[in-house]
């Protein structure tokens, strides 16, 4: 296919033909039927993207009610349980029931992790997420990777084994311990429908400057041709740059439309930039691009070139005025949503703050008051208000959890803790138990302390970064680790193609021993500070450190062999893919759910270069930016071949078997 130069919207249609080997009467043959293959357009790509959203959503909404539906079994099983003293033969048949749905929506989870995967890969690949919204993808699936818990797994095995032995006790205990399991896994989908919404809306304003950005393209690659036309040009180059007016006439009208869509999606989350999407796109700008592009691609159907020329410039400074604008509105809804979020964080953290210094009053109060005081029930009291006041606190951080992934564990076991050791307390001073409860306050007000500094942290990281996600830094960070691995694997090549003195050799291998630990010191600073930030977006980056940890050896040794060499490039390997998106996860790259039989493995056609065609896409962008000049069709086909044959020459170069880059080892002379 790629010997065809195909273009975005071109379409390919063949058939199958099949003949048999009949010598007595001649071969036959069967026909099938047409098929077509079209190469999408980048708003083919994005609109496919949008329906598998808007399907994983609905397939979510409609397990929720499935699971809604089994907690309520589970409850009435529940209370069944309880009125009886043995378990009778119906209720076991009604508790194998509700352990075979479990494991089905359990199956239904999986599918639904392997969903957002190839969402976020095909995503990633085409070019169709910010890196903003590659990680927050990244984010969703870790998301529905959680749920499927060792502990929920467990407990099922739990239910079983009771069941199994009729133990009326720790089968309601299991099954209490089940309904608690259903049920965070209900708030957590419900998060993730949430969550997966508001990345819709900023997808969608991604989307449309993306698109801008193309469509500005094009036109300014069309403007220059139809500036090159005059009184003599072919009627045929007239008719062809017609059409791609007319393409992109019908680009633009699709991304008002779009624009309207994503209007309606922002309006929940800033009515501010909902409302500049909205004027944008009815705006007398949106309206005077249209009708240049109109009259240009009328006028070119005229063959009218003097007038074309002036609505095709004014078509493309229109245009890039408007992509302009697009680009204000969605850093504006970013800005406003991140801020908006910012602010929540903050009261939030004046609560836990103002939580934490009556805390510390009650503590003080509690530690000067003898045991049989009257006035230890009303700190009892007290205690009791502040247990109240940090439950509303903890509510509004669930809520506020539905908007961002930027609510760490962290925050959340930090609040966990103080809430038990004011219960703690509670019990204490009920039971006169000064010094106890004094205790318990004193941890209670350490936690909430700390669940302060991690939320200001929080916020420290949204304002630097601009955005909700709070990776930006771990990103930068990672970039610079690169290039500093990048220059510690050019002195290895240095090295090993050098004719370099003993001296040189050794100088050169100090060096690199020592970049080398620092940028593995680094490395292990930003993994653990990447876990104490609560995300798991480093991928495979422990894999890297132990790679380091050989090479350093090896360094240490006097020694730079091929291995060492294919240590560095895989260390620089793993961190490229994690710069670019903090998307690789687990050690071997291994899924947490698998489908289809895994003895079935199609590995392609035979005859494909070592590359898999990777290195002729430099030549496939130059013929496509030919195809684009305007040449005639003649013109054109001696373009196709020339670059044909050109493909052809590099994969005879490329496909040769490399001679060894590296010797073996390094010896001192």
């Amino acid at each position: 296919m790629s010997d065809l130069g195909l273009m975005p919207e071109d379409e390919v249609h063949f058939h199958f033909e099949l003949y048999d080997n009949d010598e007595v009467s001649g071969p036959k043959k069967i026909l099938s039927g047409t098929f077509i293959a079209r190469l999408p357009s980048l708003a083919d790509l994005f609109t496919a993207m949008r329906e598998k959203e808007q399907n994983i959503i609905e397939e979510t909404e409609i397990q929720l009610e499935k699971l809604n539906a089994l907690q309520e079994h589970l409850e009435k099983t529940d209370l069944e349980l309880l009125k009886s003293e043995e378990i009778s033969w119906e209720q076991q048949q009604e508790i194998k029931k509700i352990l075979k749905e479990a494991s089905e929506k359990i199956e239904q989870l999986k599918k639904l992790t392997e969903a957002i995967e190839t969402l976020e890969e095909s995503g990633e690949k085409h070019g169709l997420f910010s890196e903003d919204l590659v990680v927050k993808f990244q984010e969703l699936q870790n998301l529905v990777n959680e749920l499927i818990s060792e502990d929920l797994l467990m407990n099922m095995d739990e239910v079983r084994n009771a069941l199994e032995n009729m133990d009326m006790k720790d089968l309601m205990s299991a099954m209490d311990q089940l309904s608690q399991n259903m049920e965070q896994i209900e708030q957590e989908l419900d998060r993730f429908i949430d969550i997966l919404k508001r990345i819709q809306a900023e997808q969608m304003t991604y989307e449309i400057t993306k698109r801008l950005e193309q469509l500005v393209k094009e036109q300014d690659a069309l403007n220059d041709n139809i500036q090159q036309t005059n009184d003599t040009t072919d009627p045929s180059e007239f008719s062809r740059l017609e059409q791609e007016e007319k393409r992109n006439l019908e680009e633009f009208q699709n991304i008002l439309d779009i624009m309207e869509d994503a209007s309606d999606l922002m309006e929940e989350y800033s009515k501010s930039s909902s409302e500049a999407m909205e004027n944008l796109s009815q705006s007398e700008l949106a309206e005077e691009t249209e009708a240049d592009l109109s009259e240009s691609a009328n006028q070119l159907g005229e063959e009218a070139s003097s007038s074309s020329k002036q609505s095709s410039r004014s078509a493309l400074k229109n245009l890039q005025s408007f992509h302009q604008m697009a680009l204000n509105i969605q850093q504006q809804f970013q800005q406003e949503t991140t801020s908006e979020m910012v602010g929540e964080f903050q009261s939030i953290m004046q609560d836990i703050l103002t939580l934490s210094k009556s805390q510390e009053s009650l503590h003080e109060t509690t530690s000067g008051i003898p045991r049989n005081s009257p006035r230890i029930k009303d700190l009892a009291v007290h205690q009791q208000m502040l247990s109240d006041q940090l439950t509303q606190v903890m509510s509004a951080l669930m809520d506020l959890s539905k908007k961002t992934f930027a609510v760490t564990p962290q925050i959340g076991k930090s609040l966990g803790r103080a809430s038990a050791e004011i219960k703690e307390s509670i019990g204490n001073l009920a039971e006169r138990k000064g010094n106890n409860a004094k205790s318990h306050q004193a941890l209670a007000m350490k936690s909430l302390n700390e669940a302060a500094l991690e939320i200001y942290n929080t916020i420290q990281q949204m304002q630097s970064g601009g955005s909700a996600s709070g990776f930006e830094q771990f990103l930068a960070q990672m970039e610079a680790l690169s290039g500093q691995q990048q220059s510690i694997n050019s002195q290895g090549m240095q090295l090993a193609f050098s004719q370099l003195a003993a001296s040189a050799q050794q100088a050169m291998m100090q060096q690199m021993l020592s970049s080398q630990k620092q940028v593995q010191k680094s490395l292990q600073e930003l993994m653990n500070e990447m876990a104490e930030s609560g995300h798991q977006g480093l991928g495979d980056m422990s894999g890297a450190a132990q790679e380091m940890e050989e090479v350093i050896k090896d360094l240490k040794s006097r020694k730079y062999s091929r291995k060492t060499y294919e240590r560095q490039e895989r260390i620089l390997s793993r961190m490229l893919d994690s710069q670019k998106s903090l998307t690789r996860r687990g050690q071997k790259e291994e899924r947490l759910a698998t489908t289809a039989n895994q003895n079935n493995v199609f590995i392609g056609p035979s005859g494909l270069p070592v590359d898999l065609g990777q290195r002729q896409s430099i030549a496939i962008e130059a013929l496509n930016q030919a195809m684009k000049a305007g040449y005639s069709r003649d013109y054109q086909t001696m373009i196709r071949r020339y670059f044909n044959a050109l493909g052809q020459a590099s994969f005879l170069e490329t496909s040769k078997e490399p001679e060894n880059i590296i010797n073996e080892n390094i010896e001192n002379e």
